[in-house]
Parts: structure tokens; sequence; C-alpha cells
């Protein structure tokens, strides 16, 4: 693995939206699972800024669209002034069919080609690269405290997109694969709560995988802690209650 000397330092959040599509587009093209992480970067907006092999095109509808301006001339056999729902439907569709077929055809022809779309926004994968380093290079430095929160929300928002998904292991490793391992939640944190009448209690505990401290996990670290102080000072007590 290439490693850089130096840690270069990003001071905007836009370039390190750029830094982290660049990375998990490279990590994916040596390691396959392209369409899984377009998955993720759309679960938190940034679909759009990862190139596809899906090129966007533009074809003009403008030869197509007259037919459709005014009121369609359809034929229906009928006995009455009160066509059948069903033939009009029918025939509108065979209208409508006659008129796409025939623009197919010109495209089908080469008389009407598809124009290449320019999507501004997409990432420019090769000179993010070559500027900010590869996927296996070291993670450029967080340079505001804008970067960082963005480091931190977005690799939240991964990991809950990955908890629903079943895919927490693969999109852990990946991040850390990638090198942003470091803004990954801990998994233990030290705590501290006061618990009337019985002291205070400072304990490390395991975290979810977001790195919170939930309210069960919180109930249990104070039961555990009661049980042991009723137990310390041998306080526990029993009162039979004679039967009525």
């Amino acid at each position: 693995m290439t490693t850089a000397a130096t840690a270069l330092t990003v001071d905007d959040v836009t370039t390190d939206k750029h830094i982290l599509v660049a990375r998990i587009a490279g990590w994916t093209e040596h390691n396959g699972y392209r369409d899984r992480a377009e998955t993720f970067l759309a679960a938190t907006g940034l679909a759009g800024l990862m190139p596809s092999a899906r090129r966007p095109y533009t074809v003009t509808l403008d030869e197509l669209a007259t037919h459709f301006t005014e009121p369609a001339s359809i034929f229906i056999y009928t006995r009455t002034t009160t066509p059948d729902r069903y033939d009009v439907a029918e025939a509108t569709r065979n209208y409508i069919d006659t008129h796409v077929n025939r623009f197919l055809t010109t495209i089908e022809n080469g008389t009407l080609t598809a124009q290449p779309t320019d999507h501004g926004q997409t990432v420019d994968i090769e000179a993010v690269t070559t500027t900010w380093g590869k996927y296996d290079t070291r993670y450029p430095e967080a340079g505001s405290p804008e970067v960082i929160a963005f480091r931190h929300s977005i690799i939240r928002t991964f990991i809950e997109h990955a908890i629903q998904a079943g895919h927490c292991k693969e999109v852990e490793s990946t991040l850390r694969r990638i090198g942003l391992g470091a803004y990954l939640p801990p998994e233990t944190k030290q705590i501290t709560v006061t618990v009337p009448g019985f002291g205070t209690i400072t304990e490390t505990i395991q975290l979810t995988r977001t790195g919170d401290v939930t309210p069960e996990l919180l109930r249990d670290t104070v039961s555990r802690h009661i049980a042991a102080k009723l137990c310390e000072a041998d306080s526990i007590t029993y009162v039979d209650t004679p039967a009525s």
C-alpha cells in the first residue's frame, strides 16, 4: 500500500465530498460492489457525484411532441353515437403508437441523434485522486470544523443505512480501507451517572454501532450498579408477611 509522507489538508465540504466519492469509486473499481456503493451514496444524497457507466444523453422530442399538442383524430367502429370506452382507449393507444414508432425510426435511421448531457457536478475521479490521493493513500486532514462535522455526519448516515441493509461489517471495513477509520464511532465510552441514594457510577459501557448510549444500555448499567451497592452493603432484607 502506498502512503503519503505528509497528508494534505482539505478546508471545504464540497472538496471533501469529491474526495470521498473518488475514493469510494476507486475502491469499488478494485473490489467490486459498485451497485451497492451507489445505493449507499444515494442514501447520503451524493449519488449524483458518482460517475456511472450509464452516461446521460438528451433526445429532442419536439418532432414527436407536435403530434400531441392538438386533440387526436381517431376512428372507431360503433353503431351508436357513444362508443365503447375500451374501444376509445385502444384507438388512442394505436394513434400514439403510430407516431412513436415513426419517431423511433428517425432515431434508428440516424436522422435524429442523442446529444451528450453535460453534468458538471459529476466528480472527475482522475483529477481528484491526482490532487488528493487514491483510496490506498493517507486521507487528507480535515482543516475546518465544517469538514470534521461532515465526516462524522456522513459516516453515521452510512452506518445507519448499513444497519438497515445488513451490511455493517462490509461498510465499516470499506470506510477503514479508504482512510476514514478514525471517524468511525467508538465501540465503548466511559460514562458518569449519579443515582440518588446510591452515589455516582463511572463505568465503560458498550455503545451501539452508531456510537449512541441507548436508554436500555443506561438502564442496565444503573441496575447493575444498584444491585452491586445493595450486595456490598448487605442491605437486602426479607420480610415475611403473615397470611391474612
